[in-house]
């Protein structure tokens, strides 16, 4: 006979990084044995208080009465959030049976002691990049953002100036929708003329078709188009922002950015030298593999079995 499986109720957003982490979650926890179901929107929040789960696993601040255990994940600064969502944190943190955050960056500029740390996942694809020539007079240079916040699109604007200093017959590709879209492109196109935008895209079809992956942004947590970027292989440049000290570790430390001089000074190596392009994806593919969703599914499953 069969054991019951048990069941697993995921509250997530309608959108955005934590409905992504929500999916995934789901599809590795159901490669597992578990019986999964995911939910969003106020309805299925007030539905879901008075129903029978095993184990809750929201990133929501919403209770549930019946559950057998309750794990919490904050994925972004509620602190400086302004939606009404924001009050009902701390106490959904002294309800949970543990509360978990992306990163120790986002702990410490939470001030929440009692909160573990459990990175967000990546899926490894089965096709990485293979080959790290280029064409030296018209290199393909690409970021994934957000345009529905405007430090992550003003960070596309540093890196457009950056690109212009260092290689203005470089490709800039961005991939990324969203609100402040059109008049961001604008002011783009004036600085760096040569910019392509796919908007709302794969991140397949903006990672194929380009050689270096220059990850600009002004508010960040865990980026994760810089973890799937790693993954499939690119070399990836970062300026500091959120968790990106946590994320490119060991010799990937030497492709973070302190200043807009330090990422031109790296672009610059990436874009003469295929070796160092070489050298960068192998070590993007070695590290992702840290955040595989694999890995991160069985710290979940710990805390559910705890």
């Amino acid at each position: 006979m069969s054991s019951k499986k048990k069941t697993v109720l995921i509250i997530t957003f309608s959108q955005g990084g934590p409905y992504v982490w929500a999916q995934n979650l789901a599809k590795h926890l159901e490669k597992r044995g578990y019986a999964v179901t995911v939910i969003w929107g106020r309805k299925a929040y007030l539905k879901q208080m008075f129903q029978r789960y095993d184990i809750v696993h929201s990133c929501v601040p919403v209770p549930n009465l019946f559950c057998k255990k309750y794990i919490l994940t904050i994925h972004g600064n509620f602190k400086a959030e302004k939606h009404l969502g924001r009050f009902f944190y701390p106490l959904i943190i002294q309800q949970a049976d543990f509360t978990t955050t992306p990163s120790n960056f986002l702990k410490k500029t939470l001030g929440i002691k009692k909160i573990l740390v459990i990175p967000n996942g990546v899926n490894i694809p089965e096709t990485t990049k293979t080959t790290y020539d280029l064409d030296s007079k018209n290199p393909k240079l690409g970021i994934l953002t957000n345009f529905n916040f405007r430090k992550k699109a003003d960070g596309t604007v540093k890196l457009a100036r950056i690109i212009e200093a260092v290689s203005p017959e470089a490709t800039l590709v961005i991939g990324g929708g969203g609100v402040f879209f059109e008049a961001y492109k604008k002011t783009i196109l004036e600085i760096h003329a040569n910019t392509e935008f796919l908007g709302y895209c794969e991140k397949e079809d903006l990672f194929n078709r380009i050689d270096i992956f220059a990850y600009y942004s002004m508010l960040d947590n865990q980026p994760l188009a810089v973890l799937e970027a790693m993954a499939f292989g690119l070399p990836v440049i970062s300026n500091v922002v959120g968790s990106i000290e946590e994320i490119l570790t060991g010799q990937m430390e030497g492709h973070i950015a302190r200043t807009d001089e330090d990422y031109q000074a790296i672009l610059k190596k990436f874009i003469t030298s295929k070796e160092e392009r070489k050298r960068g994806g192998a070590e993007a593919i070695r590290i992702a593999k840290n955040f595989s969703w694999t890995k991160i599914t069985g710290k979940y499953i710990k805390l559910y079995n705890k």
